[in-house]
């Protein structure tokens, strides 16, 4: 498994609480802790590449983007 993790505006609305949504070979992890304007957000996918933390920036993006094309969605309790 490899990820990325970021954080973001909280246009969820969660407050102290997180949501997941997981698929074969990926999951989204969302949550709000202390700030409530804001959320972490935890991307994980399934990969071979022993060397992807190695590779630049925009090569890693490029690689998050393929493992969740066609992963959109919204939970439905958010």
């Amino acid at each position: 498994m490899s990820g990325v993790g970021f954080t973001t505006d909280n246009y969820l609305g969660l407050d102290r609480r997180g949501v997941l949504q997981s698929a074969p070979g990926r999951a989204v992890y969302a949550f709000s802790a202390a700030d409530a304007g804001r959320v972490t957000v935890s991307l994980s996918f399934s990969t071979d590449s022993a060397e992807l933390d190695l590779l630049g920036r925009d090569r890693q993006e490029d690689i998050v983007r393929v493992a969740f094309d066609g992963a959109a969605g919204r939970c439905h309790d958010c």
